[in-house]
């Protein structure tokens, strides 16, 4: 795959001071990557989706010929992505931008507005963010082999800095999510709790293969609620309307049933001596059960209800 990468680079005269707005559609402009005579370090930014933010605005800093090239006047072309979130392909009045104040654009563009920079200290701004890894040793620099769309690159000496528009995908970066297996004792069992971002639901199961499948459903994790008992007398059954509640009273399982809920059986057995609380969202009908305290208080504390003590749980 070639390794495209996009800069502001130089004016429509060859030099520094070019007029506003890009007079040859190569002032601004993506390019094949070659290596610098300087040598490159690389900076890759450790959420992919950022980093895709950041390879997007500056392509769309490249295809847009309002931003032209010139250092005097680097910071028009900032001052003008700033005034629409930072999203290049908005800009609709001529600027211009040099290397370093477009890609500090991009990083705006990306939640992350470090202030002003050039080429001679930008490597040391964005790594004092804590958001970027330094990848210099991870690809090839003659043919930029292993560069990721997103990555920052800026010479060793000052001199240019680019984003790669075109690279590797860096979502395939982000590490297959699994449950982790909780360690039990003998006659325990770990009950995890997930979540789903889109509806609000909260979840809960003693089955692992169940909270990994809800994972590959796009459901989130939220590692593991309690620990019960195997077995004991009190079934805690599973119940599903719009959204799952977990009971232990059989009036209250009637209760659901005549409301046309559904049986799905016992989810597991409850028993200890730890409280876990019960809380209820009016908006969705969600209910969150909870060993802390604190996090029921704080979830009553924005007009869930307080249900009680649903059941008890070993830890």
């Amino acid at each position: 795959m070639s390794i495209i990468i996009g800069s502001a680079r130089i004016d429509e005269n060859g030099s520094i001071n070019g007029k506003k707005g890009d007079q040859t559609g190569r002032e601004v402009a993506q390019e094949a990557y070659y290596r610098h005579k300087y040598d490159w370090n690389a900076l890759r930014c450790k959420d992919p989706n950022r980093a895709l933010m950041m390879s997007y605005d500056m392509a769309s800093i490249c295809n847009n010929d309002n931003f032209g090239y010139s250092q005097p006047d680097r910071y028009s072309g900032f001052n003008e992505a700033k005034k629409v979130g930072y999203d290049a392909a908005k800009v609709n009045a001529p600027c211009n931008i040099d290397c370093s104040s477009g890609i500090r654009t991009c990083l705006a563009y990306a939640g992350y507005d470090v202030g002003d920079f050039y080429t001679g200290n930008e490597y040391d701004v964005i790594m004092a963010t804590g958001a970027f890894d330094d990848v210099t040793d991870e690809f090839d620099h003659n043919t930029g082999e292993g560069l990721y769309s997103g990555d920052i690159l800026v010479t060793k000496k000052k001199g240019h800095t680019v984003i790669v528009t075109q690279g590797k995908d860096p979502l395939e970066l982000l590490p297959d999510e699994h449950i982790k297996p909780c360690p039990v004792n003998e006659g325990e069992v770990a009950v995890y709790r997930m979540y789903n971002p889109n509806s609000g639901e909260h979840m809960l199961t003693a089955m692992i293969e169940e909270a990994e499948a809800l994972l590959g459903l796009g459901w989130k994790s939220e590692d593991v609620a309690f620990i019960m008992p195997k077995e004991s007398d009190t079934a805690v059954f599973r119940m599903y309307g719009q959204t799952h509640i977990y009971i232990t009273s059989i009036g209250e399982l009637h209760v659901l049933v005549d409301n046309r809920w559904n049986f799905e059986g016992i989810a597991f057995h409850a028993g200890g001596n730890v409280p876990v609380y019960r809380v209820y969202n009016p908006n969705n009908g969600d209910h969150v059960f909870t060993t802390s305290a604190s996090e029921k208080d704080s979830l009553v504390g924005l007009g869930w209800s307080n249900e009680g003590i649903a059941f008890f749980a070993i830890r």
